[in-house]
């Protein structure tokens, strides 16, 4: 089997103008917004802190986080085969640097818009749909405390 071949049954092989084009815009601007996730001053940005299912590596990733209940919710822009979601599933454990404050997660789940989308407030829910995001990854917080 050629590499082409190994790579296109792993992944879609689908590739969208609105993909495409977010993913170079994200290319660009993942940098600048790294700098300040995880702060108080950019409350809806967050660093994932995850580590490579075949490398072993430590990333840091620029996420949306959002609350649910009693779980932390992250959309998917880029669906289940982005490299972090599939990191994330395959430890089945991350880090998260929120609000200031360092979250440590557990329990993956990726779960449906419609149960997701609950965690959205009315504006966030105008500009879900230009960003065609379809699904969620649901974690669960080691600690109460941090979801006080």
């Amino acid at each position: 089997m050629s590499t082409t071949a190994a790579t296109s049954a792993s992944r879609p092989a689908y590739r969208t103008l609105r993909r495409r084009l977010l993913s170079r815009v994200t290319r660009i601007f993942n940098p600048l917004i790294a700098r300040f996730a995880g702060t108080r001053a950019v409350p809806f940005f967050a660093k994932l802190h995850h580590r490579g299912r075949r490398s072993g590596r430590d990333y840091v990733t620029p996420v949306v986080a959002l609350r649910l209940a009693d779980y932390v919710v992250l959309p998917l822009a880029f669906g289940q085969e982005a490299d972090w979601v599939r990191n994330l599933r395959a430890a089945g454990r991350a880090n998260l640097r929120w609000r200031g404050m360092d979250w440590s997660l557990v329990d993956p789940v990726v779960i449906s818009f419609e149960e997701g989308s609950r965690a959205l407030n009315p504006v966030q829910r105008l500009f879900v749909p230009l960003l065609a995001i379809r699904e969620f990854v649901r974690l669960t917080a080691l600690l109460d405390a941090a979801l006080s």
